[in-house]
């Protein structure tokens, strides 16, 4: 992991801002977490999405989040950036008055007390269903919500932690957070492709 002794959370915040909204090399729209992961990581010159930072330290997306949160909360400039870049994304999701991120049980690694998990307006357990019928039953679930919405999807299938964020990248429904067999994943707002 990248450190710099010098960096406030000044930096890191207006850093996540200055980057909120330009293009990863992958084409994504970047927000403020990307920004802030990437910094942490050592891509300040080329800030990449999560997804793309998964690729490029050749880990998993969920143990790389997982991972650098638990670093985040050591260095209170990267964690002072991610909770400033969460907050944002909340009020840009048309949440009136963004609220302290939610604290979810990493269920993966009792060792690691918690991690930054948002609130859902619905939830489904797709429990083992494979990579076809979850993406199909997930598109139909997901037109049944309001735009913006997030449904919060229990996919313990092994392929879920490649399928569902390859998915969300192709459909644009962002993947708004995810620690296996959990995902939070947001209905795509139409309006904000005009």
């Amino acid at each position: 992991m990248s450190q710099s002794s010098n960096l406030r959370a000044e930096d890191v915040i207006a850093w996540a801002d200055a980057c909120w909204g330009s293009s990863c090399a992958c084409g994504a729209r970047l927000v403020g977490t990307d920004a802030v992961l990437s910094l942490l990581l050592g891509y300040k010159s080329q800030p990449l999405c999560i997804p793309c930072l998964s690729e490029a330290q050749q880990e998993d997306s969920q143990a790389l989040v997982r991972r650098s949160l638990a670093y985040m909360q050591r260095l209170d400039c990267y964690r002072l950036g991610w909770e400033h870049a969460q907050k944002r994304l909340a009020e840009e999701n048309g949440e009136s008055a963004p609220q302290a991120p939610k604290v979810a049980p990493n269920q993966q690694d009792p060792t690691h007390r918690s991690e930054l998990a948002p609130t859902s307006q619905d939830a489904w357990d797709a429990g083992n269903m494979g990579c076809g019928d979850l993406v199909l039953e997930l598109r139909v679930r997901l037109a049944d919500l309001a735009p913006n919405d997030i449904l919060q999807v229990r996919a313990t299938d092994p392929g879920a932690p490649q399928d569902l964020p390859a998915w969300c990248r192709i459909t644009r429904n962002p993947l708004v957070h995810a620690s296996h067999p959990l995902y939070w994943i947001q209905r795509r707002d139409p309006r904000a492709d005009t």
